[in-house]
């Protein structure tokens, strides 16, 4: 049930003998992008029908757009006084949020024609106001002074943004309004930070590198859709990735789109968008028909960083075996730029997995990347000290270090099959450039890791 709010509180300062009350919120505290904004109403109370007049003004979050544009006219039009201020996301990142919530609300109310008696605000207090005043919890589901405010602060604010959007026009800021949303978080991935992002927020720290935040990255061969059901499922496996709160995941045995019974799907951009993160697919083959499904198929990459560049690469083809492919991609990683290999090589075969592995090495070489990961199932069955195997080996001698390994792996390491693994074949190598920022290894072991795949995904962290 939506709490109506009402003027007790209002009355209450006018049993004290204040007239002039002015309610005060604000719009975009929580924002990732753009301003603060806040605003300060004084409404007309002396009118008996002033409750009937502000009917359905409430926290300005319980409206729909169309009802705030609606009660923004009916508050304009009744209000004695209103006051906006606003904060921009430099001073924002320079003094922290809640110091220019303060200042936006201080600017609001010195806009004001009419000077206050007192002051109703949501949840802070305005000592730069020397004027009485009273913090609610939750004022604006309880002061219509408070309420109103939230109305006006953010339709105010949501114009700007609207306004915002001509100038920043694909960050999409007229539809999300700056707020992380998914469509947000995956505009950042496309094309980095805006100059009107506020940088000293958490998840865009991130991007810019100036975070203590651990960098995840995955390596999943997510069995061409299908989980250990045999169903196509492409939001257990969106969730299985989600769980893991990955930045980077490659992706192996993809198809995109998919064609299954005859109905052909695009499954990786909705997933993609699901989950916040840019993408990139890099077939092994242009159409491949394994009978129950078809269509193109091979590697794929998701990223919350900017994808810079990209190349899908070849393997060479042996006789009798089916083609791989390498698939690179440059990461705009706050500063630096990383590189990262997905790869996904023969099950069949441990020499063909070795000329395999030597064409890959040549092919890092050809780039020389400062910092890159390389990462997919290698197929190579090993215990630990890798017996029998021509892959681990030949990585480790070309000067690649085993995550796994280095990284004193949590737990067990083996992936396959899923729901009770019993060999290790998915992989994630780092040069030694990386290897100082290795903090940990694992292998997922949510109910979902168990059962969206016939893979386990690898999860590292690095510094």
């Amino acid at each position: 049930m939506i709490q109506q709010p009402n003027l007790q509180e209002e009355q209450k300062l006018q049993a004290q003998g204040l007239k002039h009350i002015a309610g005060i919120d604000e719009a975009g505290r929580g924002a990732w992008a753009g301003p603060v904004v806040a605003a300060a109403v004084v409404l007309p109370l002396e009118r008996p029908d002033l409750a009937r007049i502000l009917d359905g003004v409430r926290d300005s979050k319980q409206c729909t757009p169309r009802q705030r544009d609606e009660l923004f006219g009916r508050i304009q039009k009744t209000a004695l006084d209103i006051g906006v201020g606003s904060v921009p996301p430099r001073d924002i990142d320079a003094i922290g949020i809640v110091p220019a919530t303060q200042r936006a609300m201080t600017q609001a109310v010195k806009q004001l024609k009419t000077i206050p008696d007192a002051l109703l605000i949501d949840a802070l207090q305005l000592p730069a106001l020397k004027l009485p005043q009273s913090s609610l919890i939750k004022g604006d589901a309880r002061s219509l002074s408070i309420a109103a405010a939230s109305i006006v602060a953010k339709v105010t604010r949501d114009r700007m943004m609207i306004s915002r959007d001509g100038q920043y026009g694909n960050y999409g800021f007229a539809q999300h309004k700056g707020y992380g949303t998914r469509q947000h978080q995956q505009t950042l991935a496309l094309l980095g930070l805006s100059p009107i992002h506020r940088l000293s927020y958490s998840p865009l720290r991130k991007l810019t590198g100036d975070t203590d935040e651990a960098i995840r990255v995955l390596t999943y061969n997510i069995h061409h859709w299908r989980g250990c059901d045999n169903r196509v499922d492409m939001k257990r496996l969106a969730k299985a990735i989600a769980q893991t709160k990955a930045d980077i995941a490659g992706l192996n045995e993809v198809f995109h789109p998919l064609t299954t019974k005859g109905e052909t799907r695009d499954l990786l951009t909705p997933m993609a968008a699901r989950l916040g993160m840019a993408f990139v697919f890099g077939p092994t083959n242009s159409y491949s028909d394994w009978g129950y499904v078809s269509g193109p198929y091979g590697n794929g990459l998701l990223s919350r960083y900017p994808i810079r560049n990209t190349q899908n690469i070849l393997l060479p083809k042996t006789e009798g075996h089916y083609r791989r492919a390498v698939l690179r991609a440059e990461l705009a990683v706050g500063r630096e730029t990383w590189a990262v290999y997905v790869t996904h090589l023969n099950h069949l075969s441990e020499s063909v997995r070795g000329r395999e592995t030597a064409a890959l090495l040549e092919i890092i070489a050809r780039f020389d990347d400062d910092f890159h990961i390389v990462m997919g199932d290698f197929n190579s069955p090993t215990s630990n000290d890798y017996v029998n195997t021509r892959v681990v080996p030949r990585m480790m001698a070309a000067g690649y270090v085993d995550a796994w390994l280095s990284a004193g792996g949590d737990g067990e390491s083996n992936t396959w099959p899923a729901p009770c693994p019993q060999m290790r074949l998915d992989y994630l190598f780092v040069p030694p450039s990386l290897q100082k920022r290795l903090l940990s290894c694992r292998v997922p072991d949510s109910e979902t890791a168990r059962t969206a795949s016939d893979h386990r995904p690898v999860l590292v962290e690095l510094q």
